[in-house]
């Protein structure tokens, strides 16, 4: 899977073995668990969370060739009635999901590495949480993962920050 996406410059799709450790670290607060995955690229953390026990998955991100690739997998393995795509920028999804009060139990966050979210991302964020949420983001040399962790309780909740 991850070669289909190689022609795609900002998809970096996560390693078989980083997805293993990180639903390893979840263990079993997946079951149930509704799964929104921003900046999604190949969608396969929320396809893998699905196959897992999730409930549900909304799958976000803006580049349209990508997206299409997710809606065909999404068809293929008959999962329409358990992923919602949105072709659209973060930010403003997450906008339109706290307008709604709609709440996630676990976020993937993995922009492209030239991206930086800053607070109001951040605290936005906050807003379509549930209590015991679990947020894995993965940032690069230009991210600043500071902003993230001026805006979350680092110690309630798990929150697992990857630089890779």
């Amino acid at each position: 899977m991850l070669n289909k996406y190689k022609k795609y410059k900002y998809v970096r799709p996560f390693s078989i073995k980083l997805r293993n450790a990180i639903f390893s670290s979840i263990g079993s607060k997946i079951i149930g668990a509704n799964i929104l995955d921003l900046f999604a690229g190949s969608g396969s953390c929320s396809f893998d969370s699905l196959s897992r026990g999730a409930r549900s998955a909304f799958i976000v991100d803006n580049d349209r060739r990508v997206m299409k690739k997710i809606i065909e997998k999404t068809r293929k393995l008959s999962l329409d009635n358990y992923i919602t795509t949105d072709c659209s920028n973060a930010g403003k999804t997450i906008l339109y999901l706290n307008n709604r009060k709609v709440y996630y139990d676990l976020v993937f966050i993995d922009p492209p590495y030239n991206i930086r979210l800053k607070d109001d991302f951040w605290h936005a964020l906050g807003g379509i949480l549930c209590s015991d949420y679990i947020i894995v983001y993965r940032f690069g040399d230009f991210s600043n993962p500071l902003n993230f962790k001026k805006c979350f309780k680092i110690d309630k909740n798990i929150c697992l920050v990857f630089n890779i």
